[in-house]
């Protein structure tokens, strides 16, 4: 038996194969860059007791990809801390967090102080501690939560916008 043409199919699956790899890796590289701005704009402006010392970057190859975010006060940024705050996480439990979890102290009713930076929170200044700030906490900004939806969004209209190229 004869089959013609079977070598001309091979090889446009195998071009399409390359394509589709191809398509993909730029896909994932774009999508970090994007959740890497993302990320960054949203640790920027969070609401925050202190000094924002929270670095973001990403790193996409191949079909790998990942934004991180990186800092002492990471933590308190995507969590939250304090009484004053609702412990509005999805998924501060899994990792923990929950209002007041921070400090071995359990009365933290009425906030505490810390020297530093204000933030954009609404710290005040400490009456107990000279040159310190007095705090209620901060909300959980979720930056990195809504990092990762914003970036599941973003998958199918860069794979859309990538396949017309």
């Amino acid at each position: 038996m004869v089959v013609t043409g079977a070598d001309e199919v091979i090889t446009k699956l195998s071009n399409l194969r390359l394509l589709i790899g191809t398509v993909t890796t730029d896909v994932v590289q774009e999508l970090c860059k994007e959740g890497e701005v993302y990320a960054f704009n949203k640790v920027e402006s969070a609401v925050y007791s202190g000094t924002n010392d929270v670095v973001v970057v990403s790193n996409g190859t191949g079909f790998n990809g990942r934004v991180d975010a990186m800092g002492n006060a990471i933590a308190f940024i995507e969590f939250g801390a304090g009484m004053r705050y609702p412990a509005d996480h999805p998924q501060a439990g899994e990792y923990g967090f929950y209002p007041g979890s921070f400090s071995r102290r359990k009365d933290l009713t009425k906030g505490w102080s810390y020297y530093g930076t204000p933030g954009l929170s609404d710290a005040q200044r400490s009456e107990k501690m000279p040159g310190g700030w007095h705090t209620y906490g901060n909300p959980a900004n979720k930056c990195m939560f809504h990092t990762a939806q914003y970036m599941r969004k973003r998958i199918i209209p860069l794979f859309r916008e990538k396949w017309k190229r």
